[in-house]
């Protein structure tokens, strides 16, 4: 079964995303991993776009860079932005991990809220 989990984004979580990175996606019970169909990101756009930090990271407990998002943090308007594979492959991610959500720097300015779907399905191993 798919299923999307939303995280929102404050202004105050993505000045501090480079330091403190967020759970996009708990990880799965024993047994089970999650298979990562797709991130989008939609951005409630204040009066500012942000500076500094300019591309959401989604990645691995180990840091592993797999989706990016560099349409969202610099945007002037609404928008609705996709996350792109950042390994070469565009195939299904999964995981038994953790999930996060990270900046490339820090988010200087901004005041925009960008919200994070993540759809995924969970599948049972060995089953």
């Amino acid at each position: 079964m798919t299923k999307t989990v939303e995280v929102i984004l404050s202004p105050a979580i993505i000045n501090a995303l480079s330091v403190t990175r967020v759970v996009g996606l708990a990880a799965p019970p024993a047994g089970f991993i999650n298979n990562i169909l797709s991130i989008s990101d939609r951005v409630d756009f204040g009066s500012a776009a942000y500076t500094g930090a300019t591309t959401l990271i989604f990645e691995t407990a180990d840091g592993t860079n797999i989706f990016t998002d560099a349409a969202s943090l610099p945007a002037v308007a609404d928008k609705e932005s996709p996350g792109l594979k950042a390994q070469a492959t565009q195939g299904v991610m999964g995981t038994t991990e953790a999930f996060y959500i990270t900046a490339d720097g820090v988010g200087a300015s901004g005041d925009s809220t960008i919200y994070s779907r993540i759809t995924y399905e969970q599948i049972q191993i060995g089953a």
